[in-house]
This record gives C-alpha cells, sequence and structure tokens, in this order.
C-alpha cells in the first residue's frame, strides 16, 4: 500500500486524507513555491527523495537553493546521508555560489571520498580565490592520494585561466 507523507511534517497519512493526522496541514494544496517544496522534501523521511530534491535545488537559478543545500549539508541528519552529500555538493557546484564554500569545506573534511571530490569539483566550479585557498588546502592535506590530486589538478587549471585572461587583457 502506498505512503503519503505530509510535506510539513513528514508523518505518514493515509491515502486520501485531506489533512495531515499530525500538524494539520493540508495535504490536498501543496504549500509555497518549488523552490520551498523542495528545501522541505531535502527532509524527506526516503533518501531517494531527499537526493532528488537535491539536484532538483541545484538546476534552479536561486539563492534560497544554494542557501537550503547548504543548510542541509551541515544539518545533523544530512551528515548521515552520503548521498545527498554527494548530490548536495555536485548541486553547489551547478549553482556557483561564492557563499557555498564554507558548506563545501565542510564537505571535503567528510569520510567518504565520493563527498570529498565532490566538495572538489564544486570549489573548482565556483572558482572564487576563497575556494582557490580551500584547494590548495586540500591538494596538500587529504589523506586520499585522488582527491589531492583532483584538487591539485583544479589550481593548477584555475592559474591557468587566469593566466590566460591577464594575457588577453580580461579581468576575471
Amino acid at each position: 500500500m502506498a505512503v503519503f507523507y505530509c510535506d510539513q511534517c513528514w508523518a505518514e497519512n493515509e491515502p486520501g486524507a485531506e489533512q495531515c493526522a499530525f500538524c494539520g496541514a493540508n495535504l490536498r494544496e501543496p504549500q509555497g513555491d518549488w523552490v520551498d517544496r523542495l528545501t522541505r522534501s531535502l527532509r524527506h523521511p526516503v533518501p531517494e527523495w531527499r537526493a532528488f530534491a537535491a539536484y532538483q535545488l541545484g538546476c534552479m537559478d536561486d539563492d534560497r537553493a544554494a542557501a537550503a543545500l547548504c543548510q542541509a549539508t551541515e544539518s545533523e541528519a544530512g551528515r548521515e546521508d552520503s548521498e545527498l552529500l554527494i548530490v548536495a555538493a555536485a548541486a553547489l557546484g551547478r549553482l556557483r555560489r561564492a557563499s557555498s564554500v564554507g558548506a563545501l569545506s565542510g564537505l571535503a573534511k567528510d569520510s567518504f571520498i565520493a563527498v570529498r571530490l565532490g566538495a572538489v569539483k564544486a570549489l573548482a566550479a565556483i572558482g572564487t580565490s576563497e575556494a582557490l585557498v580551500e584547494l590548495e588546502h586540500i591538494a596538500v592535506s587529504d589523506p586520499s592520494v585522488s582527491v589531492r590530486k583532483c584538487a591539485e589538478v583544479a589550481v593548477q587549471d584555475a592559474k591557468r585561466e587566469v593566466q590566460g585572461d591577464e594575457r588577453r587583457g580580461s579581468p576575471r
């Protein structure tokens, strides 16, 4: 039998219910815009829905999406969901917000290599001086050779890009 969750409190409800039995929210009319709904879905009880929400938020050109993803990666529940962290890192890289560097720096210290690699790629995509400083630190300090190498290549690519811009006379 299908399970229906309230998008406000994530309580299970009977199929066909119009109000959440736990919090009283209207189950027929979702509250908020798409970014709000996806942000709430980052707390969905089904892990695949959390990852789906993170991916979709990464496709939005909205500062609220980046803020929600950063908050999810820093929450206790988010820190225990490696799939969410991997997808959130990629999403933050697609959004390219400088405000995400702190959260990505935290992900770069995760115990899972895939999460750290995702953070490195996202920091490289953001490309700010703060992101490059973090990448330089990762390139010399990460316990994994793969992560260090990925960060090293990202730093070299960024430096080449800056040198190319300087030769062409265009500011970065």
